[in-house]
């Protein structure tokens, strides 16, 4: 890149700006612009220069100038996201913008970019109404995608912004109130009714996260069916990471993108805030589809294709913050009782969550525990079902006794290696007092 350059098309569009019949060139320019503002050393010239008023004026026109209006804005956004020093300038520019979609996108994008720091950008945004501004478009929203049977992508990215900038404004308490939440509990529901990408779903739930939502436990908003839908996204998010899917040799096949795995954290967050104000339809619902049920308590738990089996699957993954985030989900479903809890899903899969977060709890093995009547605590399965199991357990061949104990002498032996075990291997202690051949 050259810098010359930069500073010449600036000049050129400055004087153009003062004569008439100049809008042709001025366009040219603007999109030579565009492709050297993706510099950061070029951002930086434009930023803290003429460039910016320049680019402001083009941004922002009057109805003669609005065709070249989105290029000089996404030129602004580029300058801002590369140099942070521009976006003082900004606050500082005053005028006022018809809206379409193209356009709404790029100034939402840059209102965005206003509040990514605390300081005098948000609280001046607060001063102008920005909350009734995005109320507003929320609505707007609503309406307009609720009116379309398909929506374009240039619409949901637009959408998307607006839910970016949301968030960033409400994660300050004293903004929360001012939110219109209705219209976005709506576009919530909007969003599982058509074939768009999850991330609007994402966008919209991130926000809610952050709003009081008591108030809108009915069928216009939180609704069984609203539950139903997002029950089944963490259906399919929890398969995603489901170490059945992935053969036990291959640990490193274990899908650990980034991506879902926050999302699970934000969707599981949602659920738990869901359930703290839930009514009791809700609640027998969140129940049925997460905790194990009669026809799950047949197979040994964790072993089946329902959500409740992928639910407990997913609280041994490596991944600590999906894990801790289902495993309370779960002990809230279970009235935040460790009894209950673990009665519930069983011992192994309940004790180290538990222990983990200081929770004290009653082991099966104790005269004290209440344990329920026909079911196994430490398995969670139901004893006539584990007695039919063992009934049809055929006899282990020679080999496979051989293979057992051969797979043992080498877990002890990496369990002393690395210091886990100070204990004697039982296999090698077997083999060196001449119990194993018996």
């Amino acid at each position: 890149m050259d810098k010359e350059d930069v500073y010449e098309i600036i000049n050129c569009l400055k004087s153009g700006l003062e004569r008439e019949g100049f809008e042709k060139e001025e366009y040219e320019y603007v999109l030579q612009l565009k492709k050297y503002v993706r510099n950061n050393e070029a951002a930086e010239i434009i930023g803290s220069g003429d460039g910016f008023s320049v680019l402001f004026q083009l941004a922002f026109p009057d109805d003669i100038k609005r065709k070249k209006s989105i290029d000089a804005a996404r030129c602004i956004f580029n300058t801002m996201l590369l140099y942070d020093g521009s976006r003082d300038i900004f606050i500082e520019k005053k005028d006022d913008r018809k809206e379409n979609f193209d356009l709404i996108f790029v100034h939402t994008r840059i209102l965005f970019l206003l509040t990514t720091q605390l300081g005098r950008a948000v609280i001046i945004l607060k001063e102008l109404g920005i909350f009734q501004v995005i109320n507003d478009c929320l609505t707007y929203f609503e309406t307009y995608l609720a009116s379309n049977d398909s929506w374009s992508e240039q619409d949901l990215y637009t959408v998307q912004e607006y839910l970016k900038l949301l968030f960033n404004l409400i994660r300050h308490d004293d903004a929360q109130s001012l939110v219109n939440i209705s219209p976005l509990i709506k576009l919530l529901n909007l969003s599982f009714t058509n074939s768009i990408n999850q991330q609007f779903t994402f966008e919209i739930i991130n926000c809610l996260l952050n709003l009081p939502i008591a108030a809108f436990f009915d069928q216009q908003h939180i609704s069984e069916t609203c539950v139903e839908q997002l029950l089944d996204i963490l259906d399919t998010l929890l398969s995603s990471i489901d170490l059945e899917n992935y053969s036990n040799d291959s640990p490193s096949s274990v899908n650990s993108d980034a991506l879902i795995e926050t999302r699970i954290l934000s969707l599981v967050t949602f659920l738990r805030k869901i359930l703290k104000y839930s009514t009791e339809d809700i609640r027998a619902l969140l129940v049925s589809r997460l905790l194990p049920q009669s026809k799950d308590r047949e197979n040994i738990l964790g072993r089946g294709n329902t959500l409740s089996s992928k639910a407990l699957r997913a609280i041994t993954v490596p991944t600590p913050l999906v894990r801790e985030s289902i495993s309370w989900l779960l002990y809230e479903l279970n009235h935040s009782n460790a009894t209950e809890f673990i009665n519930s899903i069983g011992f192994g899969y309940a004790s180290g969550f538990l222990a983990s977060q200081g929770i004290p709890f009653v082991s099966p093995d104790s005269k004290d525990f209440d344990a329920p009547h026909g079911i196994n605590p430490i398995t969670g399965q139901s004893l006539e079902a584990e007695r039919m199991a063992l009934s049809y357990l055929p006899e282990m061949t020679e080999e496979e006794k051989e293979r057992d104990a051969e797979r043992l002498f080498i877990m002890f032996q990496r369990l002393e290696k690395n210091s886990i075990l100070s204990v004697k291997n039982p296999i090698r202690d077997a083999f060196e007092s001449g119990k194993f051949l018996e």
